[in-house]
């Protein structure tokens, strides 16, 4: 078990402000009856962390002795029942799901080399570089329900609406690669919405391990040509063109790959 600690005390709204950029040290703040305080935290910045220390996070069950990855309890940190790492469970849970319908209190993120299993099949390179859409579809938004929702459990029915538009596929799309992963015999796993990526980013990125100093793709349509990627080298989000060239070094717009799944 992988044993990783967090600020987050299971309120949406601490969990919102921990990490986040603040504007002068010294500064203080006290939300959902946690304080924060602004602290330089290295290249990243100002930051506003809390000031309670670390705190594990946790669920409670009436099944003592049985692990996470066994359908247990969960601790950020532990191994999931998918097989990957445990970044997020929290108390009030979020919708979830193909369709918004279900109820969820944690997210899990594919390990390191995740692209090696069989459902996927791709090179030790580290996580994979694709479009946000095929080529076809850099103009073109995405149909129905769309895919412009950010929040934590989104990211699902992001990437369904994202693999159902005709031409997109795993050779090139980042959401369809990412829905054709089935670690631990799992077959909902997707590319996470906005904020459930930078959360990642900002929480355990560097303990999970595996993740590029590179840019990663969100499910997250910012704009009929663009979706957000989260820089994991400082943090941040933007917006990138879905298959654009770029320049005259006639590039393309690639950005990497990690899966993750809400339970």
């Amino acid at each position: 078990m992988f044993v990783l600690s967090t600020g987050y005390v299971g309120v949406s709204s601490a969990l919102a402000l921990e990490g986040t950029k603040c504007s002068k040290i010294g500064q203080k703040r006290s939300v959902a009856g946690q304080s924060f305080n602004c602290v330089r935290d290295g290249k990243r910045g100002l930051r506003w962390k809390s000031a309670s220390g670390s705190k594990t996070v946790s669920t409670t069950s009436t099944t003592p002795g049985v692990s996470c990855a066994q359908g247990g309890p969960c601790r950020v940190g532990d191994r999931g029942p998918g097989g990957g790492i445990i970044y997020l469970v929290v108390t009030t849970p979020f919708a979830c799901g193909p369709r918004l319908e279900g109820s969820c209190t944690t997210l899990e993120a594919a390990p390191e080399r995740w692209q090696l299993d069989a459902s996927v099949n791709l090179p030790d390179t580290g996580d994979p570089l694709r479009n946000w859409a095929a080529r076809s579809n850099s103009y073109v938004s995405v149909a129905g329900v769309g895919a412009g929702r950010i929040e934590f459990g989104t990211g699902y029915a992001n990437s369904l609406a994202i693999a159902a538009q005709s031409g997109n596929s795993s050779l090139d799309t980042a959401a369809v690669l990412a829905l054709s992963y089935k670690g631990g015999s799992k077959s909902d796993w997707y590319l996470p919405a906005r904020d459930e990526l930078d959360y990642l980013q900002r929480r355990i990125s560097n303990t999970l391990g595996g993740f590029s100093s590179d840019f990663y793709w969100t499910s997250t349509e910012s704009h009929q040509v663009s979706g957000e990627q989260v820089n994991f080298l400082s943090g941040g989000a933007r917006s990138r063109g879905k298959n654009t060239r770029l320049g005259d070094d006639n590039s393309f717009t690639f950005a990497r790959v990690r899966p993750i799944r809400s339970f």
